[in-house]
């Protein structure tokens, strides 16, 4: 992406343009809360559920017993040291990175895209639940108590999102949707700054709180709305996240890049042999999707197209 790479260009190995500094995280993990936040917003858990949900749990647990298999092998060989980090990055979708590579090739309303979206949001966030579990430095059972009641709580969000009467909020915030109140995208922000907040002081990744968040918002608020309203509430969100708050995440990304790692003799190697691990950990259990959707292309182009997007592995 051209974000990352300007932000290699400008950052301490290249230009020394840029410092690090709080600020800039900031707004980093605000860009990277808004784009996991669409994520949930465009998941629809009607379509989603039932194939496109049963196939990436099977995926995400093939993958973690295949990440078991050649993280061992790379501690034997003494390649890595960490075997449970290695296994469960290894098994990994970056739907941050997804996201708007499936958005722009049009591939969200598909079903096809649906099965894609479902492996992305499963493969982002049940490694990080399993390393909130495992790996974390708290007690795991003070792990599964925030991990449950974070669980609690979005439920009780959920279901108060499918009693509420979506016709009536959209009557009363429909009349200022083009004005400059912009309530739409306020109850967005607001909504995104709570279920992030929550999740952080429960000690959780704040990208569950943002997933929820999106699920909740479109749950909520455009439960039911027409065509014409979707698409507009949409453009007002993607102006906000991609024209603003999302580029900054992708341009910290290639700031933080350490590109003089990769002036160490084994570098290269092992970047290698982490992409084909990664193929193979994350990518063998994507070459069936083109039997589950009936909109992929051929079987042996599914099996490319495929392939590649589920190992978009997450900096874990």
């Amino acid at each position: 992406m051209f974000e990352i790479v300007l932000g290699v260009v400008i950052g301490p190995d290249v230009l020394d343009l840029v410092r690090m500094t709080s600020t800039i995280q900031l707004l980093s993990d605000i860009g990277l809360a808004t784009l996991i936040f669409l994520a949930g917003f465009e998941l629809d858990l009607a379509r989603v559920k039932g194939r496109p949900l049963r196939f990436a749990m099977q995926g995400w647990i093939v993958s973690v017993a295949l990440g078991l298999v050649v993280a061992g092998l790379l501690v034997t060989t003494g390649v890595v040291q960490a075997e449970m980090y290695v296994a469960f990055a290894l098994t990994t979708t970056a739907l941050g990175t997804l996201l708007p590579i499936a958005r722009d090739e049009g591939m969200l309303e598909t079903p096809f895209g649906v099965h894609i979206l479902a492996i992305g949001s499963v493969g982002e966030f049940l490694p990080i639940i399993a390393i909130a579990l495992l790996l974390s430095r708290t007690d795991p059972s003070e792990a599964a108590l925030a991990l449950m009641g974070f669980a609690v709580a979005s439920v009780g969000a959920v279901l108060i999102a499918l009693r509420a009467r979506p016709g009536k909020i959209r009557r009363e915030l429909g009349p200022p949707l083009r004005s400059s109140g912009q309530l739409y995208i306020r109850l967005a922000l607001v909504l995104i700054a709570l279920m992030t907040f929550m999740a952080s002081e429960l000690g959780l990744d704040f990208l569950l709180g943002a997933f929820v968040a999106g699920i909740v918002y479109r749950l909520y608020v455009l439960a039911g709305a027409p065509e014409s309203e979707l698409e507009v509430m949409e453009s007002k969100l993607e102006a906000v996240s991609f024209g603003y708050v999302v580029p900054i995440f992708f341009v910290v990304t290639g700031i933080r890049f350490d590109l003089h790692a990769l002036a160490q003799p084994t570098a290269m190697l092992k970047v290698s042999l982490f992409v084909v691990a990664l193929l193979v950990v994350r990518g063998c259990r994507c070459c069936s999707i083109g039997t589950t959707c009936p909109d992929a292309p051929p079987a042996g182009r599914s099996r490319c197209s495929a392939r590649p997007a589920c190992p978009r592995s997450s900096p874990l």
